[in-house]
């Protein structure tokens, strides 16, 4: 049995990375600055359990698995609605807000 590991994380956003060639130096560097900005962006992280992660997972995403077929897979939270369902599953213990100004994913790997 594969054991997933499992975090809530909130970031400020910084916009996604686009397409880097990493055959290149330059395009190395670019995706380790993207890297090291998300780093910086991070606000709060919550390790979470496999068992929590897959209830998020069956309300959010049914059809979708926590890992992909080489990697982990990041899930965006971006609605209110969402962010109901994570509170009702992870409350009291964690408690979510949703924000234009922040995002939040659950991060699996």
């Amino acid at each position: 049995m594969t054991t997933v590991g499992c975090v809530l994380e909130a970031h400020h956003k910084i916009g996604e990375q686009g397409a880097v060639n990493l055959d290149t130096p330059a395009g190395r560097q670019q995706l380790i600055e993207w890297g090291n900005a998300h780093q910086r962006a991070r606000i709060v992280s919550f390790q979470l359990t496999q068992k929590e992660a897959e209830m998020i997972r069956d309300r959010l995403w049914p059809d979708e698995n926590l890992l992909g077929a080489t990697s982990g897979k990041g899930f965006a939270i971006e609605t209110a609605e969402e962010v109901g369902v994570i509170n009702e599953i992870l409350g009291p213990r964690i408690h979510i807000q949703h924000s234009q100004e922040h995002e939040w994913r659950l991060q699996t790997w």
